[in-house]
C-alpha cells in the first residue's frame, strides 16, 4: 500500500463506522497479529536502524518504526509495479514489541496481507533484528480514490495478488478506542503544535506523527521508560485527519493522557475540543 500514507480523512471515518456496524461478525481490522501465511505473496526487505530513528537510550522510536511500516508497504507495491496510481490512508495500527531494536541493528522485515474488506486491507509486518529485536505490527490501510479522496473499492488486481495470503479472511474497519476527555479521572493535558514538516502528499499530517505524540506522552509520564523498555503493545487509531489549515493557522491542539498501572492512553483533540483526531493506548506485556 502506498502513495499518501496519511491519517484517515473525516469522510473515511464516518463512512467506515457505518460499514463496520453492518457486519459485526467480521474480525476487527488491525487487531490480531497473525503468522506468516503458508502460501501467497510475502515481501521481504532489510534496513539498519539509524541515528535519526532512536531515542537517547538508542531504542528504535515508535514514530520511526511507523515509517518503516510505510516504507515496506511502498516497497512491496513498487516491486509489483501494478498499483502506482492508488492512494492509501491508515485507519488503525498496532505495534507489539517483544524486544526493542537499537542503533545500528540490522532489521529483517517481512510483510503480507492478512485480511480484506470492501475498501480496505490489513497488512502485517514482522521485524527481527540481528542482535535480538522482535517487533510485530499490523495496519489497516484504507484505499482511496486519488482524485476525490473518498474510499474506493479494492481493484481486482489487488485482490488477485493479496487474497491468497489473506486466505479469505474478512476484516472490518471499526475502531475500538474510546477517546480520553479532559475531564477523565487522572487525566493530564499538554498542547501540541503541528508543523509544516508533519504534512505529506495528501495534505494531512502523516500517520507516523501520531506515534511521535505517543513518544512525547511517554517522555512526560514515564521518564524512566519502564513501559517502553520491556515488552508492550501499542495501538493508534486515526479518527479525523489533521489538515494543512491547522498547520497554517498555527492551531494549538491538545493531548489528553493518563496512566493506569501498566496502561497508558491518550487522545489528540482539536483546538476547540470538538474533534478527536487520534487515540492511542500502550499496555505493558508480561
Amino acid at each position: 500500500m502506498k502513495n499518501g500514507e496519511s491519517e484517515g480523512t473525516a469522510p473515511v471515518a464516518s463512512r467506515f463506522m457505518t460499514d463496520a456496524g453492518s457486519t459485526p461478525k467480521r474480525a476487527n481490522g488491525a487487531d490480531a497479529l497473525l503468522p506468516e501465511p503458508p502460501e501467497g505473496r510475502v515481501f521481504r526487505s532489510d534496513r539498519r536502524v539509524r541515528l535519526g530513528d532512536v531515542d537517547v537510550s538508542g531504542r528504535l522510536r515508535l514514530d520511526a518504526c511507523a515509517r518503516y511500516l510505510q516504507d515496506v508497504a511502498t516497497d512491496d507495491s513498487d516491486d509489483l509495479g501494478e498499483f502506482t496510481t492508488q492512494a492509501w490512508v491508515v485507519r488503525r495500527t498496532v505495534i507489539e514489541q517483544r524486544s526493542a531494536a537499537h542503533l545500528d541493528e540490522r532489521l529483517s522485515l517481512s510483510t503480507y496481507c492478512t485480511g480484506l474488506g470492501s475498501r480496505w486491507a490489513e497488512r502485517r509486518v514482522a521485524l527481527t533484528g540481528s542482535t535480538g529485536a522482535r517487533i510485530d505490527a499490523v495496519t489497516l490501510w484504507v484505499h482511496l480514490d486519488p482524485e476525490s479522496g473518498r474510499p474506493k473499492v479494492l481493484p481486482e488486481a489487488f485482490r488477485a495478488t493479496y487474497s491468497v495470503p489473506a486466505a479469505g479472511r474478512e476484516v472490518s474497519a471499526r475502531q475500538l478506542h474510546e477517546p480520553v476527555g479532559p475531564g477523565a479521572a487522572g487525566a493530564d493535558v499538554f498542547d501540541w503544535l503541528p508543523r509544516a514538516t508533519d504534512l505529506d502528499v495528501l495534505d494531512h499530517v502523516n500517520n507516523a506523527i501520531a506515534w511521535a505524540i505517543v513518544e512525547q506522552v511517554r517522555a512526560r509520564v514515564l521518564p524512566d521508560r519502564d513501559l517502553f523498555d520491556g515488552p508492550f503493545r501499542a495501538e493508534v487509531e486515526f479518527r479525523e485527519a489533521t489538515s494543512r489549515s491547522a498547520v497554517e493557522a498555527s492551531e494549538t491542539l491538545h493531548v489528553v493522557h493518563r496512566r493506569d498501572g501498566n496502561q497508558m492512553t491518550a487522545t489528540l483533540w482539536s483546538a476547540d475540543w470538538s474533534t478527536a483526531h487520534i487515540t492511542a493506548r500502550v499496555v505493558g506485556l508480561s
